[in-house]
């Protein structure tokens, strides 16, 4: 975020002392991001260089099915910096840069309750049941590219004026690369080391009695867990390909913004 501004910063005062600057626009959009604004620099009769940020959240998003829940919290935001080419040196842009993009997906996997004390559900088409106590849910987070080369094009109507509102549009596509999914095994409170070390030691006091307990809960934990581990993994391993399959389809994202500024 500081190098997008600082980066901005710098080739406006270049702008301005070497081309001859005329005047500066801001203003605010809706995009394919999320809500925004942008600042743009004229640095001759047909160039301009323009910095924006988009963001846009979504917390808490369900979506279930007969054996398990979906919960997920999406947050999209990107920065970008591109300069724009006025061929005509009138509204109509051509536009190259790039797109800082901090996108993220984060969700939990969580299995229906079933009775009080067994939680089931389906991987890769097998059936899994375990102690709600053993296993919580699965963690899953999706990463994106950091930095996606942009292309488009778009009009900017404020562009000639001296000063005043204007009406901006732009239409392009970024190469992001593929997404990364990942996940993580979320232990219910029997496999959770530093709670059972907390419960069953307490009112013992320091010592070899002590030191051999907390071996001994470690030793448990460390063989369930990785017995766990050893049972789901392949499949949780197919589903996570198939998700990255999907994510693989992506590797070019559009972007569409449309707004209003206002040039100084």
């Amino acid at each position: 975020m500081k190098k997008i501004l600082l980066s901005s910063v710098l080739l406006l005062s270049f702008a301005q002392a070497d081309i001859g600057y005329q005047g500066t626009s801001v203003g605010i959009q809706a995009a394919i991001f999320g809500i925004g604004a942008d600042v743009k620099g004229k640095i001759s009769d047909n160039l301009g260089i323009r910095a924006s940020f988009d963001t846009f959240s979504i917390n808490d998003y369900e979506v279930e099915d007969d054996t398990t829940k979906y919960n997920f919290d999406l947050k999209l935001e990107d920065w970008m910096l591109v300069g724009d080419y006025h061929p005509w040196e009138g509204s109509f842009k051509l536009s190259a840069g790039m797109i800082v993009n901090n996108s993220v997906l984060d969700g939990d996997i969580t299995p229906n309750l079933r009775g009080q004390d067994k939680i089931e559900f389906d991987f890769n088409n097998k059936h899994y049941a375990y102690s709600v106590d053993e296993l919580g849910s699965i963690q899953t987070k999706v990463d994106f590219d950091p930095i996606a080369p942009y292309v488009g094009l778009g009009w900017d109507t404020s562009f000639d004026k001296k000063s005043g509102f204007g009406f901006t549009f732009n239409l392009g596509v970024a190469y992001q690369g593929a997404a990364q999914a990942t996940y993580k095994l979320k232990y219910g409170a029997a496999l959770d080391i530093d709670k059972r070390i907390a419960e069953e030691t307490a009112g013992i006091p320091d010592g070899p009695q002590k030191d051999a307990k907390i071996k001994l809960i470690k030793q448990e934990v460390e063989t369930r867990r990785q017995q766990i581990e050893n049972e789901i993994k392949a499949d949780l391993d197919n589903e996570m390909l198939s998700l990255q399959d999907e994510l693989d389809k992506y590797e070019w994202i559009p972007y569409v913004s449309i707004g209003f500024n206002y040039k100084f």
